[in-house]
């Protein structure tokens, strides 16, 4: 005779697991859904983006000085190499016209 209490009686238990409707899920379309409304439809609404004039103004200046510097550049390269000859006389005139301006 065996020893019950050596025995242990293994029990099994079988459990289904239905599969989940995965090919239904699509989380891209879920979101663009999300975004376009419960119908469907695309909304209307479009984005605006408005440049205040400080900003412009800002923006503008970047570009003025970039300019200026190019042309101090210029002057420069052309000082150095002797292309460049400045008539004293006109400038001597306009400097004076410009401080009796100010």
């Amino acid at each position: 005779m065996i020893n019950s209490t050596c025995i242990k009686e293994s029990r099994r238990f079988d459990m289904k697991i239905n599969p989940i409707q995965t090919q239904h899920v699509n989380p891209y379309k879920k979101h663009l859904t999300k975004i376009d409304g419960i119908d469907g439809r695309k909304n209307s609404h479009t984005e605006k983006v408005e440049i205040s004039p400080q900003a412009k103004e800002m923006h503008n200046s970047s570009r003025i000085q970039t300019e200026r510097q190019e042309m101090i550049n210029r002057l420069k390269s052309n000082f150095e190499n002797g292309s460049m000859n400045p008539d004293a006389k006109k400038t001597a005139a306009d400097l004076l016209k410009h401080f009796r301006n100010l």
